[in-house]
């Protein structure tokens, strides 16, 4: 919910607007990218002992 606010700045791509899709304008990555690769470990490891 943090990253709801928070303005970023893609390069302009006519036929792509998912954020997936889009690549950063200014720096190499996204500001979220390092902790959204956590968050979706740790969900899979959640996941991973829920289903044993």
């Amino acid at each position: 919910m943090k990253w709801m606010d928070r303005v970023f700045h893609a390069k302009y791509n006519e036929t792509e607007n998912k954020i997936d899709c889009l690549a950063p304008m200014d720096t190499e990555k996204y500001f979220f990218e390092d902790e959204l690769v956590e968050i979706e470990e740790q969900l899979a490891e959640a996941l991973k002992k829920h289903l044993g």
